[in-house]
């Protein structure tokens, strides 16, 4: 087995990654974007069946969950915030038996980001890679974004996991 495949397995046994999706189990949260100025969080939700397959062939979802409303309160990005937080490019990838998701986001479109969706036993878990720091792939956990005032922003700090679960943090300047 890959070591993404078992960082991934690691982080579902231990709960890591079973963030509840949308409304209706639409899609299922893989990482989120926290931000300084208040506990509202952009999660990225991924779209597959039973089966754990991609939906579509652009599977990957950005979404508000709103928690200065409530715990449950989920809207759509707006228009404007497209920049800021959405999905530069979605691309799936035949791995053997499994299937990716090579993306980018359009705040940093330099970072490429692996979806690794895996069928286990009682559903399926999904999971983000992409390089932080000296770790060439590790699983994405959260991306802070530290504002600076006015809409600016100060720093963004990617927050992860190696494969034999080390913290991984790396800090990007705008």
């Amino acid at each position: 087995m890959c070591a993404v495949c078992a960082t991934l397995g690691a982080a579902a046994e231990a709960g890591a990654l079973s963030v509840p999706g949308l409304a209706r189990g639409d899609a299922m949260s893989v990482f989120r974007v926290t931000k300084s100025e208040n506990r509202n969080e952009v999660h990225y939700g991924l779209r597959v069946d039973a089966a754990c397959s991609p939906r579509s062939e652009a599977p990957l979802v950005a979404y508000w969950r709103m928690f200065e409303r409530g715990p449950s309160a989920i809207e759509r990005l707006a228009a404007h915030e497209g920049r800021a937080y959405g999905i530069g490019s979605q691309r799936l990838v035949r791995v053997g038996e499994r299937v990716e998701l090579h993306t980018t986001l359009y705040a940093v479109p330099t970072r490429a980001l692996r979806i690794i969706a895996v069928a286990q036993q009682g559903g399926c878990r999904a999971g983000a890679f992409t390089r932080i720091g000296a770790a060439t792939l590790a699983r994405l956990d959260a991306v802070h974004v530290v504002t600076a005032g006015f809409g600016l922003i100060d720093h963004i700090a990617l927050l992860g996991h190696t494969a034999d679960g080390r913290v991984v943090r790396e800090v990007l300047q705008p």
